[in-house]
């Protein structure tokens, strides 16, 4: 009895849909393997960001010290101090610095931006970032009261620090650095790792 040519036909076609999904299926994975790189990637360099923006910070606040240290001295008239080294070296400190932090500052959004575009968006992310936004400013501002300071300091307590340029420093990183990095980096990590548990189970099942 001759087959009916619609049998083979049919199993081309059914070959052909099985060769299709097993392709899309592997093309999914690699697509959300891939995806989970970058988020790793993008994961890293906020890690290092963190710590280019504290170093920075810290570095600022001595030269701003330095700066206003010397400037105020000399505008009470009174004998430089080797130590403390030229005030022209601490200006240029000072403004290499603020290029510095200003390229870190952009490296920081950008890679922010590429968060919202890795990840899911969820209100919380949301919230995560715009933690960022008060950073600069405040840590701007608190360079300001450390100018205030030697802009106004006299005779009597010039050559005594101010309470921001001391102790005053490291809660403020704490609390405009640290805090929003690694709460940021918490949310993240747990986005990744629930990613690649997703991956795992989708793929095994």
């Amino acid at each position: 009895m001759d087959l009916n040519p619609v049998y083979p036909l049919f199993g081309v076609v059914i070959g052909g849909l099985i060769a299709f999904s097993a392709s899309m299926i592997h093309e999914r994975k690699q697509y959300r393997i891939d995806r989970i790189q970058r988020q790793e990637q993008t994961y890293s360099e906020l890690m290092g960001l963190k710590l280019t923006s504290e170093q920075l910070y810290l570095l600022m606040n001595d030269a701003y010290t330095l700066f206003g240290w010397i400037d105020a001295r000399e505008r009470l008239h009174l004998p430089t101090l080797p130590k403390l080294g030229k005030i022209e070296e601490k200006h240029r400190e000072c403004n290499e610095l603020i290029f510095e932090l200003a390229r870190n500052n952009q490296k920081l959004w950008e890679t922010l931006g590429l968060i919202q575009v890795l990840f899911s968006p969820t209100e919380e992310l949301e919230r995560l970032i715009s933690e960022f936004e008060p950073t600069i400013i405040k840590l701007r501002e608190h360079r300001e009261l450390i100018a205030e300071y030697y802009e106004k300091a006299t005779l009597e307590d010039v050559d005594v620090p101010p309470h921001a340029a001391t102790e005053d420093i490291e809660e403020y990183i704490h609390r405009y650095v640290d805090i929003p990095f690694e709460a940021l980096q918490k949310y993240l990590r747990e986005q990744i790792d629930a990613e690649k548990n997703r991956v795992k189970h989708w793929w095994q099942f």
